[in-house]
């Protein structure tokens, strides 16, 4: 049976980094549906990709942000009071035609 190593992706071997670059190429990007998220028994997780030699199966902690909700939220509202912030309410701007005479229904005059 091959023994199992938890290993972060910043401190990952030479050797190790190699056979990552073989089976990614292009980078973990490509391919999340390969990562996983592993349970820590206090509650927190982390994600991680599995990477397997001959004699070892390596699940490497990847440096992925999920986005809180919370978070997320915050940022969005943020954007949007910045954009609002330039026109300073939501007033339709003065366009010159509350000074136009009113129409009226007889033209024959």
């Amino acid at each position: 049976m091959p023994k199992r190593v938890i290993v972060s992706y910043e401190k990952m071997s030479e050797t190790l980094q190699d056979i990552f670059k073989e089976k990614y190429p292009k980078g973990y990007s490509d391919y999340m549906e390969d990562l996983i998220s592993i349970d820590k028994p206090d509650g927190t997780s982390f994600t991680a990709i599995s990477l397997a030699t001959e004699d070892t199966v390596y699940l490497i902690k990847m440096p992925v942000k999920v986005d809180d909700y919370d978070e997320a939220e915050k940022e969005i509202f943020k954007e949007e009071q910045s954009e609002g912030e330039d026109s300073g309410n939501d007033v339709f701007p003065d366009d010159g035609t509350e000074n136009l005479p009113a129409d009226s229904d007889s033209d024959d005059e």
